[in-house]
């Protein structure tokens, strides 16, 4: 909603993406990377493709842990940028009722 939000939104969300998909590539075991791997032709190996979904459905327990911790990370940034995107808003609210209040001069209280 708005220019301002936009910025905001793409300042804290696409880093936090770009650096998730570094941490992941970091994260996973080489055998996951390999199979996600686009110049490799592994349709037809049966057993590649099984052990490349067990990775992906239950991956160590120190991936797993290490997921989670990431997973907690992002939604703290997204807050953050929910909190921003809040601010923000009350603000160009404020200075919406501030500009009306100036056009309309000053009260005449009796």
């Amino acid at each position: 909603t708005g220019r301002s939000w936009k910025k905001l939104q793409t300042f804290f969300y696409t880093p936090s993406l770009a650096s998730t998909s570094s941490f992941l590539e970091a994260l996973f075991p080489p055998e996951l990377l390999e199979s996600t791997n686009p110049d490799l032709d592994l349709e037809d190996d049966y057993a590649v493709q099984e052990a490349t979904e067990q990775l992906y459905l239950h991956p160590p327990a120190e991936v797993q842990h290490e997921l989670e911790r990431r997973a907690r990370w992002l939604k703290e940034v997204w807050k953050d940028g929910e909190i921003l995107r809040d601010w923000d808003a009350e603000r160009k609210k404020r200075e919406k009722e501030e500009a009306k209040g100036a056009k309309s001069g000053p009260s005449k209280d009796v």
